[in-house]
């Protein structure tokens, strides 16, 4: 009861106005009568707004007193319940959406690659930021036929999955494509820090490369960075 008392005096809950008049005693209930005031001595408790009152005028109904009082206070409660409930769906639709871990090959939407890569072929982040100072990543490069990356190395590990087509991947410091190994759908390779090499898509090709962020490309010949050309 002095929980209710206080949620009625923050305003919280409201109660109706009632008034009981002592005669007759009943056991367990109170018959009451359209427009007129009911009569018991039986102890009937009651909440107004911020006080205890005696309480009638109510429809005519035959009620256990515990579900009189349950009646009395079953609107204001249901309001209660519901602006409680419509607070906590806007706290969860304001909550931030976890980040995706799972895709289907339509939910991966490729865009282009930046300016480190020759413009051609285009490039999906599905874990991660390949460009953080730390963390996770996995990228999907897509590539049309006979696209070629120009011998390069990378400061951290590369790992790569051939995902459809063929890559081709050569060793040294020049491109030479007589001396390139044909890697096709579900091979694997990993190269390590500092490693030169070079590769070129053999029809279109998509290739995964995960690894530890940041992701750095750094050319042989410095004439070959599609960056520092206008």
């Amino acid at each position: 009861m002095p929980f209710l008392i206080m949620l009625s005096r923050l305003g919280l809950l409201q109660f109706p106005q009632f008034r009981v008049r002592f005669c007759r005693r009943l056991t367990n209930c109170v018959r009451l009568q359209p427009g007129e005031q009911f009569s018991t001595n039986w102890p009937c408790l009651a909440i107004a707004s911020r006080k205890l009152m005696k309480a009638g005028n109510l429809p005519c109904r035959r009620l256990p007193l515990a579900l009189l009082f349950l009646r009395l206070l079953g609107g204001e409660l249901m309001k209660t319940t519901f602006l409680a409930a419509v607070l906590c769906a806007a706290s969860l639709a304001a909550a931030p959406a976890p980040p995706q871990n799972a895709f289907s090959p339509e939910q991966i939407k490729f865009g282009p690659v930046p300016p480190v890569l020759a413009p051609g072929a285009q490039l999906a982040v599905l874990e991660g930021d390949p460009m953080a100072s730390s963390g996770d990543f996995t990228i999907r490069l897509k590539m049309p036929d006979g696209y070629r990356i120009p011998p390069h190395w990378h400061p951290k590990r590369e790992n790569v999955t051939v995902v459809s087509g063929g890559f081709k991947v050569g060793m040294g410091d020049s491109f030479d494509a007589a001396k390139m190994t044909v890697l096709l759908a579900g091979s694997f390779a990993y190269l390590d820090p500092d490693m030169h090499h070079y590769g070129m898509a053999v029809g279109e090709t998509v290739v995964q490369v995960h690894g530890a962020a940041p992701f750095q490309i750094n050319y042989v010949n410095p004439n070959d960075d599609p960056s520092t050309k206008k």
